[in-house]
């Protein structure tokens, strides 16, 4: 049985990663800017102070403002001081994954039902391909959209994340000496 204390020592470990992951991102648009986070063409989402997030393609990023295309055709602008966080989103591997676990399994499939027909009668078998390709195909685009989703999933990176406007920061101390470090901000 686990004691109380260590569940814890545990959490306040968790809750204390959770500010030192936000300070890791970037905190302005300027710093943005200089390390070429953000290109134009990106897919993003973006969530401003009001918690509503939005997804497009990066237009143009400036030291004050990023523009976002939603649809292609329309844009939207959204002011430094308005967006709490920018995400990149991942790119097309889910659907190059089933691509190719489509195309793999039919590829394996048309040789088996090779292999089967030259043992038969020394002839492709085209009626084994059919049957055998009914299972095969979607189950190989199936395989190779979850390894694009795992892809995806990784590509996927929070590039910006707002200062926050809380004035008291409280984060946990282990170590020798256990306690609470607090943070006032004026």
């Amino acid at each position: 049985m686990v004691s109380n204390r260590r569940v814890i020592v545990a959490w306040w470990i968790a809750v204390a990663r959770i500010p030192a992951a936000a300070r890791a991102q970037t905190r302005s648009f300027a710093e943005l800017l200089q390390q070429r986070a953000v290109n134009p063409g990106d897919r993003v989402t973006v969530r401003d102070a009001q918690g509503s997030e939005q997804q497009g393609r990066v237009v143009s990023l400036t030291d004050s403002a990023l523009v976002i295309s939603r649809d292609g055709r329309r844009t939207v602008t959204f002011a430094e001081h308005d967006v709490s966080r920018i995400d990149r989103r991942g790119g097309h591997a889910k659907a190059w994954g089933a691509l190719i676990g489509a195309g793999g399994a039919f590829a394996l499939t048309a040789l088996a039902a090779n292999s089967y027909g030259n043992n038969e009668g020394g002839r492709f078998c085209d009626a084994c391909l059919v049957a055998w390709s009914v299972l095969t195909v979607p189950a190989g685009a199936g395989l190779g959209a979850v390894v694009g989703w795992a892809i995806d999933l990784g590509r996927h990176k929070t590039l910006f994340v707002a200062p926050s406007r809380s004035p008291v920061e409280i984060v946990p101390v282990i170590g020798p000496r256990k306690g609470v470090m607090v943070s006032v901000r004026f």
